[in-house]
């Protein structure tokens, strides 16, 4: 296994020490905190931090920027990556699409410049979600995110339910604009885009997922769901964590079986993150002459 993401901030924070000795313990080696809520304000987290690193799992975290400072910066900043989620580049488009008062705004901004003067190996990213109201800014936010010193920024789609409907109006420009900034982007920055519209697919091709015996989530209500996708969600539900070990559960008959027998093709009838990394898996697997690895 490589990753766990612990989602949400209502875990007990003995609950969350034990969790993650125990992920330690069978050898996981990363970490990310995320959550249907924003991991920073856990009323614990700093001790949670210092107890990832004591672990000595990598840690990386999905935020909204607004308590990146103090003692969980300075945690943060053993990190192994950082994504800073944001769909403005100004206070007034901020103030618009969040509704919160604009101190907020230059509080976030104010936050990642000082965590690049402490940062030491963390690598602080930008997740800029594209929608129809910041479409025809995407070069200005560049230029203004890039200033604030991050080491990459991705630019994603908004993923609604009728995603290509939504984006069928305005993706001639955004392509246009992210052709325009991988052309200026500075060596120092990386610049990523997972804005590829293609047809939807909400369906499975393949009987058997592979990638979720490497990608689990730990939820808030102490359930292990076989992935980002299946969260909350009871069809991807493992076991819970309430009264065993994950490792019980983990390496458990019961797990094996449900690896065994998930299927995918009659359940997951959405979009699905790791769907082209499966078909590599299957492609890889069933190869045979002379495409025999």
């Amino acid at each position: 296994m490589h990753e766990h993401v612990l989602r949400g901030d209502e875990i007990p924070v003995g609950k969350m020490m034990e969790i993650l000795e125990d992920l330690s313990a069978i050898g996981v080696k990363a970490i990310t905190l995320s959550g249907g809520g924003e991991p920073l304000i856990h009323k614990n987290i700093e001790d949670i931090l210092q107890k990832t690193l004591d672990c000595k799992l990598d840690l990386s975290m999905l935020t909204n920027g607004q308590e990146l400072e103090g003692k969980k910066a300075e945690l943060m900043a053993e990190a192994k990556w950082i994504r800073i989620s944001m769909d403005y580049w100004n206070n007034e488009m901020f103030t618009d699409t969040r509704k919160v008062k604009p101190e907020f705004f230059y509080k976030i901004v104010k936050n990642i410049k000082n965590f690049t003067k402490i940062n030491k190996k963390c690598d602080l990213g930008v997740n800029y979600i594209i929608t129809k109201k910041n479409y025809t800014t995407l070069i200005e936010a560049f230029d203004f995110i890039t200033s604030l010193g991050v080491d990459n920024i991705r630019f994603s789609p908004l993923w609604v339910p009728d995603f290509n409907i939504y984006h069928q109006f305005i993706k001639h420009e955004v392509l246009n604009q992210l052709n325009q900034i991988y052309k200026k982007a500075p060596k120092e920055t990386s610049v990523y885009d997972t804005y590829k519209i293609v047809p939807e697919i909400t369906t499975r091709t393949y009987n058997r997922c592979y990638f979720l015996q490497i990608v689990p989530v730990i939820g808030a209500d102490l359930n292990i769901y076989n992935c980002h996708n299946k969260a909350y969600d009871s069809n991807g539900i493992i076991g819970s964590i309430k009264k065993k070990k994950f490792s019980e559960i983990w390496f458990s008959y019961e797990t094996l079986n449900y690896f065994k027998t998930f299927r995918p093709d009659l359940i997951c009838n959405h979009q699905c993150a790791n769907d082209t990394k499966n078909k590599y898996i299957h492609e890889i697997i069933t190869c045979s002459e002379d495409n025999y690895v």
